[in-house]
């Protein structure tokens, strides 16, 4: 999907400029853009259209499908409500005492056990910053200068742009054009394209560092991206390397536990010729993130804070396990389909794929996943 109105006036080909020239005017442009947010004539085709019918869910998305809403909000019954208040107090006592509840802390398995069952969506933005250390590894006023760099040196700035553009504009946050919250979607992007060359930009971090952006501020989010980024039990830095080499390393991985797990169905999908990118890239890169069923996202990316990449190919896992059924009297065409549409023509248990998850981590053992 290429944005439709790049290219017009302002931003017209200079054919007397250099590449180099050319793109720092077309960054300069953008920047100055997103400096003035919503004070300024945008673009009708910029802004998304939603019919006068449509309603927003509990997670701030915009529903023009009344079955789709429907399906969304049976999830969350009033005694759901009044358990997450009281499991929100319970909460807040851990943080207040997270040198004994957090990681190396003597309670930690009672932490552990309570994020699987989900982390209070008031509380999910400050637990996420703990679990990734974001605190400890900020540098104060480092962000604000990378962002100043970005603005004058980014590579990135075009694609970044063009991303933003199409990432969560179905989201109350993300729908107006040049908002706060997609000023700040480029500012952290711009920074971290930056702040880490090697990696720079790829398509899906945006996903990513929007899902952060609604939990936390600009600042929080681009130390939580850094860390996931940098840190070993994440490693997100080299899923997104040229070539993606970690990325096919993890498939690999994947495919030998496929074959230990569910061994059946690894030899289906051979005899079918099913290639793992063929469906799995987007669940690897953004550790199944979406939309369709963002309450079941949220939880898988609960436990992904806590335990790190292994819990991806967990839910993988458990996913084919809960479905293999169906997969197995499916050929070819059939089998890609319903993967790459799981979440939005299937409902999950949450709590009891959570508990697939757990069990299966702990079956399976680090080592298996090195």
């Amino acid at each position: 999907e290429k944005n439709p109105g790049f290219g017009k006036n302002k931003q017209d080909k200079d054919l007397s400029l250099s590449p180099e020239e050319e793109n720092a005017r077309i960054r300069a442009e953008l920047v100055e853009k997103y400096r003035n947010g919503r004070a300024q004539v945008i673009e009708d085709w910029e802004e998304p259209e939603f019919p006068l019918y449509a309603k927003m869910d509990r997670h701030g998305f915009i529903r023009d499908d009344a079955r789709s809403l429907q399906r969304i909000e049976a999830k969350k019954t009033r005694k759901d409500v009044d358990t997450e208040r009281a499991r929100t107090l319970k909460w807040t006592e851990m943080l207040r005492q997270w040198d004994e509840f957090g990681p190396g802390g003597a309670k930690f398995k009672k932490l552990r056990s309570r994020i699987y069952k989900g982390i209070p969506d008031s509380l999910r933005g400050t637990v996420w910053t703990r679990l990734l250390g974001a605190e400890q590894v900020a540098q104060e006023g480092l962000y604000p200068e990378l962002v100043r760099v970005g603005a004058r040196q980014g590579a990135h700035t075009h694609q970044i742009d063009l991303d933003i553009n199409r990432t969560f504009r179905d989201h109350l946050m993300f729908r107006d054009r040049y908002s706060v919250k997609q000023q700040h979607l480029f500012n952290v992007l711009q920074a971290y394209s930056v702040h880490n060359t090697e990696v720079g930009y790829c398509q899906g971090m945006a996903g990513i560092v929007a899902l952060l952006l609604m939990y936390m501020d600009e600042e929080e989010a681009f130390w939580c991206l850094v860390q996931m980024f940098a840190n070993e039990r994440h490693g997100m830095a080299a899923m997104y390397l040229p070539g993606f080499p970690k990325l096919i390393d993890r498939f690999e991985r994947y495919e030998q536990l496929m074959q230990q797990v569910v061994p059946g169905l690894h030899t289906h999908f051979a005899n079918e010729n099913i290639m793992t990118s063929a469906y799995a890239t987007k669940w690897f890169l953004q550790a199944f993130l979406n939309k369709e069923d963002f309450s079941a996202a949220l939880r898988i990316w609960d436990v992904f804070l806590l335990e790190g990449f292994n819990v991806v190919i967990c839910v993988a896992l458990v996913l084919l396990k809960l479905h293999k059924n169906t997969l197995f009297a499916m050929p070819f065409e059939d089998i890609i389909d319903f993967l790459l549409n799981l979440f939005e023509r299937e409902d999950h248990d949450e709590q009891a794929l959570m508990d697939g998850v757990d069990k299966l981590l702990v079956k399976l053992k680090p080592k298996a996943f090195a």
